[in-house]
């Protein structure tokens, strides 16, 4: 069996140095070094208010992840939640003054969702508490539902719902042998974008037909194959990430018809020095920031559906910007 050794051994090198240093200091020198080192805080999982003037993320200044909100221009966050259990992810309404959120009880398993105003009142549990293991995946584009993954059925695997999270009540749900996640909701709230997960290296998309509840697969493939996607603002179009018979993933589109029939796929750019990690669509879904992997480095390309080229080709617009 192969086992990466570094992690273990950048740890070893980091307690070494730091017990070097610590026994060349004094007492108390070691004290404040140590207490120092442990006030180091991570904040994360950044998601904007409707306005875009505000910013609610988690952060463990207090030593337990919590929500946070920031004033967008800067400053210091205030504190929105203040529990002994970790927040685990976090998403603002792009309607109304909402945040939802996940809570994992005593850092462990059986994560609960909940919503909170941003000054931290009217909070409210969504899910049932107890047993339930619940993974939250953020807001329809309409702010009217919570999509999210639950073992609520009592089932071996994680079904995908559609969550109301005013009157607590699942109006959707799509089951799982295993895994998946509710990636999109149309704008209109027909069309829902669904991610299957198989295997490790193996998975699906489906568009979920919400009036009638009809699964059509976008991503017939054999083999292993792994996917992302998004819905376009009129649902006419799924944006994807596919790596099926390639080596390295590409950016790619699946037409759908009005009747909810999903169209072949078609390789939109791909890169021959790396491949797409993600696409972020803006708040209208008209743009999307894809994210490349190019040698370890970030390198992002600019897609807008609201033109094409004389060849029907997308149009594209690089920009130099690399993020190690």
């Amino acid at each position: 069996m192969l086992v990466n050794k570094a992690p273990l051994l950048f740890f070893l090198t980091a307690a070494t140095v730091l017990a070097g240093v610590c026994s060349a200091l004094a007492d108390d020198q070691t004290r404040r070094l140590v207490e120092s080192l442990s006030q180091v805080s991570h904040c994360h999982r950044p998601t904007f208010s409707p306005d875009g003037g505000h910013i609610a993320m988690i952060c463990d200044l207090t030593g337990t992840p919590q929500v946070w909100t920031v004033n967008a221009r800067g400053g210091w966050p205030s504190l929105v939640t203040n529990s002994s259990d970790a927040v685990t992810s976090a998403y603002w309404s792009p309607r109304e003054d909402w945040i939802a959120f996940s809570r994992s009880p005593s850092g462990g398993l059986n994560e609960q969702i909940y919503i909170v105003r941003p000054d931290g009142s009217e909070l409210r549990q969504v899910t049932e508490g107890g047993k339930t293991e619940n993974w939250l995946n953020g807001w329809s584009p309409d702010g009217k539902y919570l999509m999210l993954a639950s073992n609520r059925r009592g089932g071996t695997g994680m079904d995908d719902y559609l969550l109301d999270p005013f009157r607590r009540e699942f109006v959707v749900d799509s089951v799982n042998e295993a895994t998946g996640s509710y990636f999109d909701v149309s704008r209109n709230g027909r069309f829902a974008l669904l991610e299957r997960y198989h295997n490790r290296n193996d998975e699906d998309l489906y568009l979920v037909d919400l009036q009638n509840h009809k699964e059509s697969l976008l991503t017939p493939h054999t083999g292993n194959a792994k996917f992302f996607g998004r819905l376009a603002p009129n649902a006419q179009t799924v944006y994807l990430r596919s790596d099926i018979d390639r080596e390295l993933s590409a950016f790619a589109e699946v037409p759908v018809s009005a009747e909810g029939r999903p169209g072949p796929m078609r390789i939109l750019t791909s890169r021959k020095d790396g491949e797409l990690q993600s696409a972020v669509p803006d708040r209208q879904g008209r743009n999307l920031v894809l994210f490349w992997n190019v040698a370890g480095a970030i390198h992002l390309t600019f897609y807008s559906d609201t033109g094409r080229t004389d060849e029907g080709r997308p149009n594209l617009a690089n920009r130099d910007c690399r993020r190690r």
